[in-house]
């Protein structure tokens, strides 16, 4: 077995996602901050942003489970791992309410000498292709959620540039883009917080999405596969950063992963990212950070 991983922090001010290396359970995670803005400081944990701290947080928890000689079914690891860091959450920062608690979504794998289990919740993803060429692939639940982020998102984005510039502008310097980012999110922040309190950890929502946060709502959210080793080809955990966003807006999950698998064979974590670059200097000057951070582990077998 070959394990193989990717981080690229791209232009994110700080590293939120993570990467679990601590073989028998592998796998990324992708940290979510409390939310916070030029009006809204962030919240500061231990020296880091809340979403990197509760990244973090899980990597420490799950390696120490590893080293102790601990390795419990993957549900099992997640159901503990989510328990110990609301523990941690509510020591530190009281009883936040489900929008504004900081967590992560995850893709895990934990592979022993029979079986290769994947647990996957949020907008981080899990592949597994069989030596007879069989792909499961964890749904996409995040899809209505962000789909109607991105309205918000367009939305606010243009009334920032027309209220600066009074029009759309073909270019913009480094300066412009962050006057731009600045008033975007002065009006995207309360809308967003107020989109999220719908949807986190909510399961009878239309638009619920799984975040670790300690809630123990996520459960419900959270996809698990068991295989038989012998049977596996690849698998693939990836955060959202490290697939294409024109993939993301695929309507059919069998079209998203046929589509990211079909870059792995060509060129590996490097090509799926690769792809992910080259859409974002096509995007132009109108986003609210340049380079996302992006970060994959492949196992193959």
């Amino acid at each position: 077995m070959r394990r193989i991983f990717m981080h690229d922090q791209g232009t994110a001010k700080e590293q939120e996602d993570g990467v679990v290396n601590t073989h028998p359970i592998v796998g990324v995670l992708d940290g979510v901050s409390k939310p916070y803005g030029p009006t809204e400081p962030p919240l500061i944990l231990d020296s880091m942003s809340s979403g990197a701290w509760a990244v973090r947080t899980i990597e420490t928890l799950i390696s120490n489970m590893v080293l102790n000689g601990d390795c419990p079914e993957i549900l099992d690891a997640v159901i503990r791992v989510n328990q110990s860091l609301g523990n941690s959450l509510v020591a530190r920062c009281g009883n936040l309410p489900s929008e504004l608690r900081p967590g992560a979504t995850f893709a895990l794998a934990k592979v022993d000498d029979f079986l290769v289990q994947a647990a996957q919740t949020g907008d981080s993803f899990a592949f597994v292709r069989e030596k007879n060429g069989r792909v499961l692939f964890s749904p996409y639940r995040m899809r209505s959620f962000e789909e109607e982020d991105r309205g918000l998102y367009t939305s606010f984005m243009s009334e920032a540039v027309l209220k600066l510039f009074g029009r759309e502008p073909v270019s913009l310097s480094e300066k412009e883009r962050g006057e731009v980012r600045s008033e975007f999110w002065k009006l995207y922040l309360p809308e967003w917080v107020q989109l999220k309190k719908t949807a986190v950890n909510k399961v009878n929502s239309p638009i619920g999405f799984g975040l670790m946060n300690g809630e123990p709502e996520m459960l419900s959210f959270v996809w698990v596969q068991k295989f038989n080793r012998r049977d596996v080809d690849l698998v693939l955990c990836l955060t959202d950063g490290m697939i294409p966003k024109s993939v993301l807006k695929k309507e059919d999950d069998g079209e998203i992963a046929a589509s990211v698998l079909k870059s792995y064979d060509r060129g590996g974590l490097n090509a799926l990212l690769g792809q992910v670059r080259r859409e974002e200097k096509r995007k132009g000057p109108m986003s609210y950070i340049e380079h996302t951070e992006a970060t994959g582990y492949a196992l193959e077998f």
